[in-house]
């Protein structure tokens, strides 16, 4: 009906939970996905940006979350 929302083709993501690495798959996913549907206002993240916000999705404890990353 028109008085209902109408629905983009835009996917919808799956919430983040406690498991880190299907947090990071999920979240390089929609860096690949195209416009809008990218997090960041369609700009891609960063891996560095990509490790944090899983990270802090899992719950780990702020001081338990200081990483570096490898190069290679």
């Amino acid at each position: 009906m028109w008085w209902e929302k109408k629905q983009h083709n835009k996917e919808v993501t799956m919430p983040l939970g406690k498991d880190i690495g299907k947090n990071i798959r999920e979240l390089r996913a929609d860096n690949k996905r195209k416009g809008s549907a990218r997090g960041a206002g369609g700009k891609p993240r960063s891996q560095k940006q990509i490790l944090a916000i899983a990270l802090r999705a899992a719950g780990v404890p702020k001081a338990g979350r200081r990483f570096r990353m490898r190069k290679g």
